[in-house]
């Protein structure tokens, strides 16, 4: 399995318009790591993956389950893949932004991975 936990990271953070800076500052990750991890140059901590989830309001398991990717899948289930996990990354970012007290995202948006 190809899992790629930095890229959903980086999905999420971009998709709630989060700095770097800002996460880094309330995971208490330094920038760089987090560049690191988002870029695919350096593999996360089970701490650290604790942390983003604490930040971000989610659990552990979900933030794996949203690293799955499309490769990690049987070909012949890509397509439905492809729907739901789509579905899931949308919902996540909504219901991160509804913890937040943020505005709502907006159904018709969403976020390659």
């Amino acid at each position: 399995m190809n899992m790629n936990i930095g890229h959903t990271i980086k999905i999420l953070r971009t998709a709630l318009d989060i700095k770097q800076k800002e996460l880094s500052r309330e995971t208490g990750i330094p920038q760089n790591s987090l560049s690191l991890l988002e870029n695919g140059m350096k593999h996360p901590t089970t701490a650290t993956i604790g942390r983003v989830c604490k930040a971000f309001n989610i659990s552990e398991p979900l933030l794996h389950l949203l690293a799955i990717e499309e490769q990690d899948v049987v070909q012949s289930k890509r397509k439905t893949y492809k729907v739901v996990h789509e579905s899931i990354v949308n919902l996540t970012v909504r219901m991160i932004m509804a913890a937040r007290e943020e505005k709502p995202v907006m159904s018709e948006r969403s976020f390659n991975i």
